[in-house]
């Protein structure tokens, strides 16, 4: 058992850090991808 069970600020704030990464990289960047596929292709010429 650990003797310190509680983080300290400086752990906690680098653990809200990282999930906010994490759901921009989850979430915001592959909405922002899609759109940008979905985008290319409605600009393609038409054939």
């Amino acid at each position: 058992m650990k003797k310190h069970p509680h983080v300290s600020p400086d752990e906690a704030k680098q653990s809200v850090e990282f999930v906010a990464a994490l759901g921009n990289f989850l979430f915001v960047l592959t909405a922002k991808i899609d759109r940008g596929i979905k985008a290319a292709e409605e600009a393609k010429p038409a054939e």
